[in-house]
């Protein structure tokens, strides 16, 4: 009965998602189609076979992380089991992704609960790491290309946070907080040997460099002219504030508002 609540509840979560994308799509059609003359469909096609190199490379770090903390999957169904729970992130509230990818799991046999949404919770905190440590260093290039500094640099102030935040001892303290405040929650958010977790936040800044060539890409594609630093900030920053606003579905909305803000004040 769990199992089926469960899968009527992911099956609601994406066709809400899905009619969320067809929406916006349907509001921004004429938009699009007076575009469209102007696009090189060359460079739109690298962008995309970046973008999806990108996703996959994520779900790939994905299954280490679950490898790590006790749970084998084989790679055939980490890759798919990451792209359907993602799905989720498209609904209001940044709990559902971590909802989805973790209740397939389980279901597929991972492993526990507690163990498959620890690997969940914490290839989310690398990805994040990941891709703060590309962007501090490519806006720091943008900077000295003339990039204005502007308020959604901000964003960057969560890197030596959580950085800090990995060393055991200052883990340990937050988790002890957690664990009086949500006990079910403290056991998913323990933290490896801070070796580990340096390793595995490297490990995810591929996937933030193919996000950003894929941006570049993108920038070819429909003629903004900008040097690629100040491109390749906007293909990061927008994209971490995004996991940051998480009443935003995807952080749609947010994430857009910031990369014309980031091109715009070239």
């Amino acid at each position: 009965m769990a199992r089926r609540s469960i899968r009527l509840l992911l099956g609601a979560l994406s066709a809400l998602a899905l009619g969320m994308m067809v929406r916006a799509a349907l509001q921004g059609w004429e938009e699009l189609r007076s575009a469209d003359a102007a696009i090189s469909w060359g460079w739109f096609a690298l962008s995309v076979v970046f973008a999806a190199a990108s996703m996959v490379w994520i779900a790939v770090r994905w299954q280490a992380v679950l490898v790590m903390c006790g749970c084998p999957v084989p790679m055939r169904l980490t890759v798919p089991m990451y792209f359907a729970g993602e799905i989720g992130k498209y609904v209001p509230g940044g709990i559902w992704p971590v909802v989805g990818r973790g209740e397939l799991a389980v279901r597929r046999g991972a492993g526990s609960r507690s163990a498959v949404y620890r690997a969940v919770l914490l290839s989310m905190i690398y990805l994040i790491l990941g891709g703060l440590v590309v962007a501090a260093l490519v806006w720091a290039v943008a900077l000295g290309d003339g990039l204005p500094l502007r308020w959604w640099a901000l964003v960057l102030v969560a890197l030596p946070v959580g950085l800090v935040a990995l060393i055991p001892g200052v883990a340990d303290w937050g988790a002890g907080i957690v664990r009086r405040l949500a006990p079910r929650l403290a056991d998913s958010l323990v933290l490896p040997p801070l070796r580990t977790s340096v390793v595995m936040v490297v490990s995810y800044v591929p996937a933030w460099l193919l996000i950003v060539v894929s941006m570049l890409c993108t920038s070819k594609a429909v003629g903004v002219v900008a040097g690629w630093s100040v491109v390749a900030t906007a293909a990061t920053i927008p994209w971490l504030i995004g996991m940051f606003v998480i009443p935003a579905p995807g952080g749609l909305g947010a994430r857009e508002a910031v990369v014309g803000s980031v091109l715009v004040g070239v």
